[in-house]
């Protein structure tokens, strides 16, 4: 089938929009899923149009778009591994039609490298890059008793979240082992913490978090608003590793094996070797 040129970006910026709908906004996901309608594209563009133009004219559109909003925004965490890999499909599809065994083999691998490695550590880098750390923390938790928590002591790691966020319950499993490897160390707490949204109390949240059944403790804040304002944070899931009152990461929750830069595991070693 036939399709005009100019709907393949069409086709892909949809697309984009459809993936991050039924992922929940999961870019780990988003990125496979566009990676691979990008090759596809690609490679029905190639068969059936006889006035071929550049294949990387197909995500052109959408890598424009995240360019302007990094640069507005000021943050390429997310998005410079679309702009890095989505031409880089375009040039497989284009191997591929010469010879479909070596360009089967080369994109999967691709993708597979780009989404269990690359993404996940150019995320970290440049997510940590602009976070300012070392400041004292001057926030207040509750436990489920309303009892106030001493963030002064210790090492001490704040998993912040919400009810309606699925990514942070997919990564309470990580949140987890964490706490389990660590659960014996005097020197190391480790806590999830809930920021309520709208209408939330603290005992419809404790409902939520006793029906998922984990080890580790919840603390509580008392709004979203004050979190964001405080402690600057605007995304979630959002950890938190303190350091005798200090903040010493602040970003998102690494715990992958796979993840080099700010795993968790390995920041809290060093700061375990520092004692």
């Amino acid at each position: 089938m036939k399709i005009k040129t100019f709907y393949y970006p069409i086709i892909l910026f949809i697309l984009y929009i459809i993936f991050g709908i039924i992922t929940y906004g999961d870019h780990s996901m988003i990125l496979v899923l566009t990676m691979i309608s990008t090759f596809i594209l690609s490679i029905h563009y190639l068969q059936n149009n006889t006035i071929k133009y550049p294949t990387y004219l197909i995500p052109l559109p959408l890598v424009i778009l995240f360019l302007i909003t990094s640069i507005y925004n000021s943050d390429f965490s997310r998005s410079i591994t679309y702009i890095i890999t989505l031409p880089i499909c375009t040039t497989i599809a284009f191997f591929f039609l010469k010879n479909k065994l070596l360009g089967s083999l080369v994109i999967g691998v691709f993708i597979l490298f780009t989404s269990f490695f690359l993404f996940p550590n150019l995320f970290a880098l440049l997510a940590y890059k602009n976070i300012k750390t070392n400041q004292n923390l001057e926030f207040q938790l509750i436990d489920r008793s309303g009892n106030k928590i001493n963030l002064s002591n210790n090492i001490i790691i704040l998993d912040f979240w919400y009810s309606k966020c699925n990514i942070c319950y997919e990564k309470f499993p990580e949140l987890e082992n964490l706490f389990l490897k660590y659960k014996n160390h005097d020197n190391i707490k480790i806590y999830s913490v809930n920021v309520p949204l709208k209408n939330e109390t603290t005992e419809s949240i404790t409902k939520i978090v006793d029906s998922l059944n984990y080890e580790f403790p919840t603390l509580y804040t008392n709004s979203m608003t004050e979190v964001k304002q405080k402690l600057h944070i605007n995304t979630y899931p959002h950890l938190l590793i303190i350091n005798h009152g200090k903040v010493v990461y602040s970003g998102y929750p690494q715990m992958k094996k796979t993840i080099i830069v700010g795993n968790i595991e390995n920041e809290i070693d060093k700061l375990l070797i520092k004692k």
